[in-house]
């Protein structure tokens, strides 16, 4: 195993663990805190408001505003300030 770490490792790996790992974890985090059926609804209305766009971090504020659970999280792990 530690073979294939060291040989195959993606040069952009600290971006791709930080991004989709940790971030990952921060969302399913979130979505305990809050409630799974509350943050589902959140977030299928956040994706519906912004698809085909570019979303800023305001959109994601606006998007879960009415849960500051989310926030939270989103503002501990530095996604939001």
């Amino acid at each position: 195993m530690t073979y294939w770490a060291t040989e195959f490792r993606r040069s952009n790996s600290v971006y791709y663990d930080t991004v989709y790992t940790f971030g990952g974890a921060a969302l399913a985090e979130a979505r305990d805190r809050a409630g799974r059926e509350e943050f589902d609804a959140a977030l299928a209305d956040y994706m519906a408001a912004n698809a085909y766009s570019i979303a800023t971090p305001d959109d994601v504020e606006e998007a879960f505003a009415d849960l500051p659970e989310v926030l939270e999280v989103l503002r501990e792990v530095g996604a939001l300030s």
